[in-house]
């Protein structure tokens, strides 16, 4: 075995082969002949003294280290591609438009604060920062980057994952002056819960019951598509509600709003990525924009 003499370009081509099942399909796409194709892939299995696709006349799928390969290839060369744009970025101006795509909530209080110092670094760069609740159809929407809270189900998308959220349970003091401030979980029953009218899943809060199961509300007092909405109604003492905690915090802070049954939160750790086409990962702006929020985000 010789993998210390692998080559980018026989990466290259085992992914175009592994992500097309075809040999004859990779050599189009990487400008090849299907013989060319052939040598490469024998070459890198000799390298790695293992098979990495199973062949039949009509079909070519990955072995089980084929399937190991490919995962490490990609981000490889992944890797590779961030290493001239980044060089790049230190010598010349990005422009242009980027579209980005967040829910209200993450774009206000994450993307939003970020902006003036990204304007101040990339001054020609020009963002239009849809806030949208619902998920977005790429192609018809124009969207160049969508910010998606939560687990990913289209797997032909790339994504940057850009940390975890934790959510809360909070209400207003005046709120809470007046109803009780709830000791148990228990006695979130006797309280007006504010919860969401299209995402249900958003309605199971962090808190557990004594049977371990999450704590879910079934009469909701007052709906809202909204996160950011939801949280407005709480501040304006109609309730209790479930928000991410970064979201709440400016206004813990300043005394808008009081965490509830703290001491029963669990962390779930919710993923949050920035999700784009693979092919469009080549543009600098869209490479700019999400490293930027990468290492200046706070949650």
């Amino acid at each position: 075995m010789d993998s210390t003499n692998l080559k980018l370009n026989e990466l290259e081509v085992f992914v175009a082969v592994a992500e097309s099942s075809s040999f004859s399909i990779a050599a189009e796409v990487k400008d090849l002949t299907p013989p060319v194709v052939s040598r490469t892939i024998k070459a890198l299995e000799d390298k790695l003294a293992t098979t990495l696709f199973n062949r039949t006349t009509r079909q070519v799928s990955l072995t089980d280290e084929g399937r190991w390969l490919l995962q490490s290839a990609r981000n490889i060369l992944e890797e590779h591609q961030k290493i001239s744009p980044h060089f790049q970025r230190l010598k010349s101006e990005v422009s242009g438009d980027i579209t980005v795509d967040a829910a209200t909530p993450f774009a206000l209080h994450a993307i939003t604060p970020l902006l003036a110092e990204l304007k101040k670094i990339q001054p020609q760069l020009r963002i239009n920062l849809i806030s949208n609740e619902k998920r977005t159809e790429f192609l018809e929407s124009g969207v160049d980057v969508a910010i998606r809270i939560g687990a990913l189900p289209d797997s032909t998308m790339r994504a940057r994952k850009l940390g975890t959220t934790c959510r809360g349970l909070y209400a207003s003091p005046e709120y809470l002056n007046r109803f009780g401030r709830p000791a148990t979980i228990q006695d979130l029953t006797h309280h007006h819960k504010l919860g969401f009218s299209e995402f249900e899943q958003l309605n199971r809060w962090p808190v557990k019951l004594d049977s371990d199961e999450q704590y879910h509300p079934k009469l909701l007092s007052t709906t809202s598509n909204s996160g950011e909405t939801l949280k407005q109604m709480a501040k304006n003492h109609l309730g209790i509600v479930c928000v991410s905690r970064f979201t709440a915090k400016h206004d813990v802070e300043h005394g808008f709003l009081e965490p509830v049954l703290q001491s029963e939160w669990f962390d779930e750790h919710i993923p949050i990525y920035a999700v784009f086409y693979s092919g469009k990962y080549q543009s600098i702006r869209i490479r700019t924009f999400i490293d930027f929020v990468a290492d200046n985000i706070q949650f």
